[in-house]
């Protein structure tokens, strides 16, 4: 896969695709992003455990829009909780299918399963690489893939590079989490 120029690429793409207008998104340092996201967006690893342990629950995928092209495959999807159904994340992936072997690929094409629940399952190695932070308007795509309603706040998310050992890109992905319910339960994330 080659170096994009543009880290948001994989997000905005599915707008361009739909004739829509980009939603405003702000680039943060990472110091800037307020807990609890902070905890779940900056670090280097990926993102499917890093959520399933926050909300206490295995995550479903809901593939959203997929298509392939050369050997990438390019995906729409949302995350999900697999007990209680809540939404907890949008993701925007474009995954270079050439560098998983067959059996991992027809689980990609699939689209039942995570990406980072296959590559533990399958046991890739990998490192994860955040190229970049932000916050995102919960646009009309954004709100109806998350099951928000009109007004939320501001969504916060990454824009994270997977890699091989060797260095070369196994996804780009970019993340925009759910907003976190504020009531007693707060380690859940929600959906409106």
């Amino acid at each position: 896969m080659a170096e994009r120029a543009e880290p948001f690429e994989p997000f905005i793409a599915f707008y361009r695709e739909q004739g829509l207008p980009r939603p405003r998104m702000e680039r943060m340092a990472p110091a800037d992003v307020p807990q609890p996201y902070h905890r779940l967006l900056v670090h280097e690893q990926a993102m499917t455990p890093t959520l399933e342990d926050f909300c206490g629950q295995r995550l479903a995928l809901r593939v959203l829009s997929s298509r392939e092209e050369a050997s990438v495959l390019r995906r729409q999807v949302v995350l999900s909780g697999a007990r209680d159904g809540h939404p907890v994340e949008l993701g925007a992936i474009f995954i270079e299918l050439a560098c998983f072997d067959a059996p991992a690929r027809e689980r990609l094409r699939e689209g039942l399963t995570p990406l980072g629940t296959l590559l533990r399952e399958f046991d890739v190695a990998f490192s994860c690489q955040p190229t970049a932070y932000f916050r995102v308007e919960a646009d009309s795509l954004v709100r109806t893939a998350l099951a928000l309603e009109a007004g939320v706040p501001p969504l916060f998310g990454r824009c994270n590079r997977i890699l091989t050992p060797g260095g070369g890109v196994l996804a780009d992905v970019v993340e925009v989490l759910a907003p976190v319910r504020a009531a007693r339960d707060a380690h859940v994330l929600r959906a409106g």
